[in-house]
């Protein structure tokens, strides 16, 4: 079955594909150049060519990809022996047959290109290096190496791929871009919609993201790279092995670097950049219609020989237009939302000083109807400023800031979530006039609550420097001292205004509307919430590199010490009689309407720490780091840890029995090393004590001084012990590369507590102790291919990413059955019983072991332990977890003159998902139309689904409900031209290029189609939430 699940996916993939493949590859110019090609059409006799077409010559200049001359290239007519090769200068001359002779050109490095002649007699050629991406720089920890001396699973993207997405959070547009790099979005509420990134998967119960190091500093931002501008950003590294253990206490969840861009001798270039966007949600949740509503309860009612919930006359009335019914989804979705984001960069410099500048602002609207207040408005300001002082001595400042702007109705963009669950009964607007909103489930219409006075604003201001020097000592050759002293401040600013607003319903007489005010759901009145914090982050650096022969050495140690404060205090105020004026001053005078709060946290880190790495001949290379961390946050006799990391590399393609035709790169490289977390509350070595009720005084109740948290003074990392072991090949020049890894992960001393050793009926409140482990293991491949025909060029990149883990301790709670146990299954494994059939007739409840209020309708649990009876002992660990076992990415990139286009493909498998079958008579009652359709009834005995509303046992969670998530979508697409040179010049602009482009467009599979629950990266059980967002954009790129 899963094979035709792939078969299918693979098949609609490649119908895509071809049907944006072909409609280029159709012009005359592409198929004059394919000798298996049918001619363009049969030319009748009589009507031949008399014209003789005559020989020519054809010169021209070859250059590389910086503009230097190429000499000895061959220069070959295609199907012929007639072979030039271009002399020192980059020159060539070739005479041919005729003008549609077609010139191929070749040089070892770099790929072939095909150019037909044509009638003119010049014909410059600019050569593409192939092998640049063995030579490509790799940023890594506190470094850069080239890709070809890499002994480490290090991936990279670089900016300029980054920014073919639209989506306004940066983690969103890495989505199936990178091996190893699971991407999930879970909302896409503006402001709101940031992916949870994992580096190969969770590798403990606790916290396993990522570190986020920006330009050398580690936790620069608090809203890690989601809120970076893409116009700054030059590369983005993933460091998915023991090659992240150079970062020691933060790292054992992978490190993600991000470089921003940095000024270029030259004169200045400026860059212009606006895209605007419309979104609209991927697929629409398909909810029961009123009919099938009120038929699947009460056709429950039947089941219990009970009146219908509806009666005749009521469905009657939706049947004759008396009454109207409400689809809540079409009603609450309005038109496309709006998103915006323009950039302006400044680049360039002298040979003293070189400079990037870059402004930048975001903008994002709700989507649902006549909602002006769900808005992002984001601000981005950037300037890095390098500086030659000497010959050898380097200052640099980098500065940035940031203002983020979230905007949402009371209570949250989220109550749009109520389309899935609100009765189709109740009216979203009254007789479907916007004007007049309905009252909804409980007062709870999101329409109605959009127009009243309340909302919730979150302001967050980041700023960020930094000053570095670097100083290559003269009297030591390839010995250098280099630094950074960085500053990162963060202000948030939260106000949320609470109050009544005002709903519609229908009055006596006819076309009578009547408003009524709202009952109070959430406090009116005002809470303000301040927030900052400042980490101060400094680095020593001394380096050496050098070759002595084909000995390659490098090696740095280092020092870096981190101090990080945060305080924080809010105030609310209550009992407001106007919305008028939304001040705390306009609240009630009552002291019991007042309430507020604050504290502060503070934390250090002193981190000991260097590299070394050596390289043979480029064929045998060796890497080796440690790591010494130091951290407040654990006891003096605990605080420091040690996290070394080993690595080696054979470049078997460099080996003189390798075929230099065949293998064009040949490299087996593995690494090992420890990695730490201290991700954990801070101080828990210390006691901790608190006001607490419970004392008497002179015969009175009061608050006395009491313990609050047990200490344990022996708490100490979390350690994971990392092994890697990979393969990276390339063929045709490079033109095919591949690269496999396969990887092991064992965390031990995983924070938990005590549950089985010391039971829960002593009555001691337990310490976190350092008892936990877990083991997670898979793989991650990536294949490429490049090449170019003729004017054509195309570029393909598919990844695909295996991860899986199993918790191998964890002192729980004694179970009554082995095979209830959490030890051994996945984490997120949760309790169920396992489903074996529906009760269809009254026979099938003498049949199998059954349970207490069993019925038809109802489902069959299996007797694990075999006792004649259903109870808790027979539930079982399914694996539950939302998040996915195995993720897939294709980029496809063609381009053809002026014109490109990029396509991404992505995919994900092995996460669950829970079909939610609740329905009820109340107005928040609604469920999907699948359950309403397919719920067993006295009229549908043999249904998928088991009858809704179930009790007692019945209402049990089962692993019936939990269904593997497998799909595939066409997850991007741009199509762009690049305006002519000679158009731009006498405007003295350097290039003008204007694109369309698509995000999320549509699925290719989904096994989840069929409940309607909406888009099934989400996993919303009934639909309810707010809906992942199709978006088409068009924009320009202006560079003068």
């Amino acid at each position: 079955m899963q094979t035709l699940k792939l078969s299918r996916v693979w098949y609609r993939a490649t119908c895509t594909f071809c049907w944006l493949l072909l409609p280029g590859l159709s012009g005359s110019a592409l198929r004059a150049n394919d000798k298996h090609a049918p001619p363009v059409a049969a030319i009748p006799a009589g009507f031949e060519k008399t014209a003789v077409m005559r020989e020519q010559v054809v010169k021209g200049l070859i250059t590389g990809d910086k503009g230097e001359p190429l000499p000895g290239v061959s220069i070959s007519e295609k199907g012929t022996n007639n072979v030039a090769v271009s002399d020192q200068t980059g020159r060539y001359s070739i005479k041919v047959k005729d003008a549609n002779s077609v010139l191929v050109f070749y040089f070892i490095g770099y790929l072939t290109s095909e150019v037909k002649a044509g009638s003119s007699a010049t014909v410059d050629v600019k050569m593409e290096l192939l092998s640049k991406n063995l030579n490509d720089v790799i940023v890594v920890g506190y470094g850069t190496q080239k890709k070809k001396e890499l002994t480490n699973a290090v991936v990279q993207i670089s900016g300029a791929e980054v920014k073919k997405s639209t989506a306004v959070s940066v983690s969103n547009s890495l989505s199936g871009r990178l091996a190893g790099l699971f991407v999930n979005q879970r909302s896409a509420a503006p402001g709101f919609d940031d992916a949870q990134i994992l580096v190969r998967g969770p590798n403990t119960y606790r916290n396993s993201s990522a570190l986020i190091v920006i330009d050398g500093v580690a936790n620069a931002d608090p809203d890690g790279l989601n809120r970076l501008d893409p116009n700054d950003i030059e590369s983005i590294s993933v460091l998915k092995d023991a090659s992240a253990a150079v970062y020691g206490a933060q790292s054992a969840g992978g490190v993600i670097l991000v470089t921003t861009k940095r000024g270029k001798t030259g004169k200045p270039s400026f860059d212009f950049s606006t895209t605007h966007s419309y979104q609209t949600p991927t697929m629409k949740v398909k909810s029961a219609g009123v009919f099938e509503y009120m038929n699947v309860l009460n056709e429950r009612r039947a089941l219990e020989g009970t009146p219908p919930d509806f009666p005749d006359a009521l469905i009657e009335s939706f049947r004759n237009g008396t009454r109207r019914a409400e689809n809540w989804f079409d009603a609450l979705i309005g038109p496309p939302a709006k998103q915006s984001r323009q950039s302006l960069t400044m680049r360039g410099g002298s040979e003293k000083v070189r400079y990037f500048v870059s402004l930048g602002t975001a903008s994002q609207g709700g989507i649902m109807r006549g909602d002006d207040k769900t808005k992002l408005r984001q601000y981005n300001v950037r300037s890095n400023i390098d500086v030659s002082v000497t010959e050898d001595f380097e200052v640099g400042l980098d500065l940035s800031f940031r203002e983020k702007n979230t905007q949402t109705p009371q209570a949250g963009s989220g109550q749009i979530a109520y389309f899935a669950s609100t009765s189709p009964l109740q009216e979203a607007y009254i007789g479907g006039d916007y004007r007049y909103p309905g009252e909804g489930w409980s007062h709870l219409n999101p329409a109605a609550r959009l127009l009243g006075p309340g909302y919730q604003r979150y302001k967050a201001d980041v700023s960020n420097g930094t000053l570095r020097f670097k100083y290559n000592m003269p009297f030591v050759k390839g010995l250098t001292l280099d630094g950074f002293a960085s500053v990162a401040k963060t202000m948030h600013y939260d106000k949320t205004f609470n109050y009544t607003w005002f709903y519609y319903e229908r009055g006596a007489n006819p076309g009578e509307v009547i408003k009524r005010k709202s009952r109070i759901v959430e406090n009116t009145g005002i809470t303000e919430n301040f927030r900052q914090s400042l980490g101060v982050t400094g680095n020593l650096r001394l380096s050496y590199n050098t070759t002595i022969r084909d000995h390659k050495i490098g090696a740095f140690v280092a020092y870096e010490q981190m101090d990080y404060k945060d305080n924080f205090f809010w105030t609310a105020r209550y009992g407001y009689d106007s919305p008028l004026i939304d001040q705390i001053s306009a609240g009630s005078k009552d002291r019991q309407n007042w309430n507020n709060d604050g504290g502060a946290s503070e934390f250090a880190r002193k981190n000991y720490f260097g590299r070394l790495t050596y390289d043979y001949k480029g064929k045998y290379l060796l890497g080796f780091s440690a790591r010494y961390d130091g951290s407040t946050i654990f006891p003096k006799e605990s605080r420091f840890g040690f996290f070394p990391q080993a690595s080696a590399g054979w470049v078997i393609s460099q080996e003189s029995f390798i075929p230099k035709n065949i293998f064009s790169n040949l490299k087996i490289r593995a690494s090992w090393g420890k990695l730490g977390n201290d991700r954990v509350d801070p101080f828990q070595y210390l006691g901790s004590y608190g006001y607490a009720a419970g004392w008497v005084v002179n015969a009175a109740d009061v608050q006395g001084i009491a313990p609050t948290r047990t200490p344990n003074p022996r708490i100490t990392w979390e350690v994971s012990e990392k092994t890697d072991i990979g393969l990276e090949a390339g063929f045709l020049n490079n033109s095919l590369t591949f690269e496999f890894d396969v990887f092991n992960t064992n965390t031990s001393h995983i924070l938990g507590k005590r549950q089985a050793s010391v039971p829960g009926y002593t009555g001691l409140v337990l310490p976190d102790e350092n008892i936990g482990k877990m083991n997670s293991k898979g793989f991650d491949l990536t294949a490429g291919y490049r090449q170019n025909f003729g004017r054509l060029g195309l570029r393909t990149n598919g990844n695909f990413s295996y991860a899986q883990n199993r918790i191998v301790f964890f002192d729980e709670t004694p179970q009554s059955q082995p095979y209830q146990k959490q030890e051994g299954k996945p984490n997120g494994a949760i309790l169920v019983y396992k489903t074996i059939g529906i009760y269809r007739q009254a026979e099938d409840l003498n049949k199998y072991p059954s349970y207490s209020g069993a019925r038809t309708g109802g489902l069959i649990f299996a007797d694990l332990n075999s006792d004649g009876k259903i109870d808790a002992n027979d539930r079982y660990r399914l694996d539950a977890s939302a998040f996915p076992k195995a993720q897939f990415g294709l980029t496809i990139g063609l381009d053809y003159g002026n014109f490109d286009l990029t396509m991404l493909l992505q995919g994900q498998t092995g996460a669950k998902w829970r079909l939610n079958t609740s329905f009820n008579s109340g107005s928040g009652g609604n469920g999907l139309q699948y359950v309403a359709l397919n719920a067993y009834s006295l009229k549908n005995v043999n249904s998928v689904l088991p009858m809704i509303a179930p009790t007692g046992v019945a209402a049990s969670d089962a692993d019936f409900y939990y269904h593997n998530a497998t799909w595939a979508r066409f997850k991007s697409v741009e199509l762009g031209y690049t305006l002519p040179k000679n158009l731009l010049s006498k405007a003295k602009i350097s290039a003008f290029r204007v694109y369309l482009s698509g995000e999320n467009l549509f699925m290719l599979y989904n096994n989840l189609k069929q409940y309607g629950a909406g888009d099934p990266e989400f996993l919303l059980s009934n639909g309810g939430g707010y809906p992942n967002m199709k978006t088409l954009s068009f924009g320009a790129n202006l560079t003068f």
